[in-house]
């Protein structure tokens, strides 16, 4: 198991960004949360199997549909819920 938070940079808001990650991460069993933040990134943490981390921020990055993510950062996080959300 690893945790992971990244931020999203460029047109991932007004996209369904969240929406198209939290369903993804229920379909891969990953514990966190995605949320916008006021400078126009998104937030999310990622907590469960390495591989299934690995996928859902290789798909995030690159088939979040009508997204366009110019960059992203990458850190260990911590995270002790179950389950993911959408927060706002």
């Amino acid at each position: 198991m690893i945790c992971r938070m990244v931020v999203f940079r460029g047109k991932v808001q007004g996209v369904n960004f969240r929406r198209q990650t939290a369903l993804k991460a229920e379909e891969l069993s990953i514990s966190g949360y995605v949320k916008n933040n006021p400078d126009g990134t998104v937030e999310a943490v990622f907590m469960g199997p390495e591989k299934n981390v690995r996928y859902i921020i290789d798909f995030c990055r690159t088939s979040i549909v009508n997204a366009e993510v110019q960059s992203y950062q990458e850190k260990v996080a911590a995270w002790s819920e179950d389950g993911f959300r959408i927060l706002h």
